[in-house]
């Protein structure tokens, strides 16, 4: 059995020993929460500071950009050079001039007027600038320093042609179609410009419209190529393209002969072919046998030696423009000549 002695000293040695390490513990917990209590104050502090700032009036130059009202293509500026921006020194406060900063000023614009003899210019008073001025500003704004003048400009008809429009494409059909009309509206233009520039011209391209396998009508909207310093009313044109499916049609008709001179009989052996067609589908009613006439030519065989000439060819007098293929069996014929 052991017994546990202690003294009064030992026990007040101990207690004094806790208090020690309690004490290290609070001490360090206070030096780590210090430089967290330094980043709190520090960025309050900022802000305040900030707020301050974005408070504070502050002047700085300001550019205004100055632009034209699209103008009439029939007319051109005469006196091209003016200023494109207006300088201003404005005072404002400070989370106005940031926006002032990070947003670009809507342009001002010239606006397109008419005098009484109905002659058109560009132009601003001076009066009104400042008002469009203001308008792009705050209302806490004071433009301390300005350098603003009227802006007036004169404008002059430019020269004048009409042109043909060129399609500028490559439509490829599919297998077994057909392209039955293309069609561009409108097919000219009136164009705009400089003497020297437009005598020179004698058409206006299409941008190039490239489209494979078509099979089923084709619409597009083109833009017009105008050349630099060239204008027009009219900057597009519609591109249509009507394809049909290509169909057959097959026809056993009597050959003709033709140049045979009196006194002679010509003879066709055989005397029908047989003539296959292809054709848009709509057209397929339209198609009729008294239009397909083949025939065998006696001129040939009058320009040609004795013996020398055993077979001629067939050919079609005439046929429809809608026809896209022709094939006549057979192709070549023999013929007997016969006199009295």
């Amino acid at each position: 059995m052991k017994l546990k002695l202690s003294t009064p000293f030992a026990r007040k040695q101990k207690k004094a020993s806790k208090q020690s390490v309690g004490e290290g513990r609070r001490r360090k917990r206070r030096l780590s929460s210090a430089p967290l209590t330094f980043l709190i104050f520090f960025a309050l502090a900022s802000g305040f500071w900030l707020l301050n700032r974005m408070q504070t009036k502050l002047s700085r130059d300001l550019r205004i950009p100055i632009s034209l009202e699209e103008l009439p293509p029939a007319y051109m500026i005469s006196n091209f050079h003016f200023k494109d921006t207006i300088t201003l020194r404005v005072q404002d406060v400070g989370f106005q001039q940031v926006r002032y900063e990070l947003n670009e000023f809507q342009p001002i614009v010239l606006p397109l007027r008419y005098t009484k003899d109905n002659k058109p210019y560009l132009a601003l008073s001076k009066d009104e600038l400042r008002q469009e001025i203001m308008t792009r500003l705050s209302s806490s704004a004071v433009v301390q320093r300005q350098n603003i003048e009227s802006y007036y400009l004169l404008l002059k008809a430019r020269r004048r042609k009409k042109l043909a429009v060129e399609l500028n494409a490559d439509i490829a059909v599919a297998s077994g179609y057909t392209m039955v009309k293309q069609t561009l509206i409108p097919d000219s233009v009136l164009v705009y410009g400089e003497q020297s520039v437009l005598k020179k011209l004698k058409t206006v391209k299409t941008e190039l419209c490239e489209v494979k396998d078509v099979k089923n009508t084709l619409d597009r909207k083109l833009q017009l190529k105008l050349p630099y310093g060239v204008h027009s009313q009219t900057n597009s044109v519609l591109f249509n393209v009507e394809v049909e499916e290509l169909t057959e049609q097959v026809f056993t008709c009597p050959i003709r002969k033709l140049n045979v001179p009196k006194g002679i009989k010509m003879i066709a052996l055989p005397s029908n072919v047989v003539v296959r067609m292809t054709l848009p589908r709509s057209y397929h009613s339209k198609l009729r046998e008294a239009d397909i006439v083949p025939f065998i030519d006696y001129q040939k065989v009058a320009e040609s030696k004795d013996g020398e000439l055993s077979e001629l060819e067939v050919k079609l007098i005439d046929y429809p423009k809608f026809i896209q293929g022709i094939n006549i069996e057979p192709k070549q014929v023999q013929f007997v000549i016969e006199k009295g």
